[in-house]
């Protein structure tokens, strides 16, 4: 069985003076149309469905890119603002250290030299 698929636009019988219905009911071939099958049309058709189908995955796995980027960026800066807390108390770590150290030594030097 086959169908007639118009290829750049559709006409209204009623339009056309010169194309008539023929009483035989033979099929009457235009020149901007063209006999496809009805298998091919719904091969055609689950084809473009499968598309529609991927177009929607792929742009859903655009966003999930898209979002996993801003979490990285977010966790980069994270992980970034810890290491300056961490290198600023270890700073203030090693100068208390020094500090008790010094008066340590302050203390002993002082009593040696009572």
């Amino acid at each position: 069985m086959t169908t007639i698929v118009l290829l750049s636009y559709s006409t209204s019988w009623c339009q056309n003076e010169n194309d008539t219905i023929p009483s035989t009911g033979e099929l009457t071939v235009y020149p901007d149309s063209v006999l496809i099958a009805f298998d091919d049309l719904r091969k055609a058709n689950a084809k473009m469905v499968e598309l529609k189908y991927e177009k929607e995955i792929n742009d859903s796995l655009r966003s999930i890119i898209k979002n996993d980027g801003i979490i990285m960026r977010e966790y980069r800066s994270n992980i970034d603002a810890i290491k300056e807390q961490v290198s600023q108390v270890k700073r203030q770590r090693n100068i208390a250290a020094g500090g008790g150290i010094l008066a340590t030594l302050s203390l002993v030097i002082l009593a040696i030299l009572k």
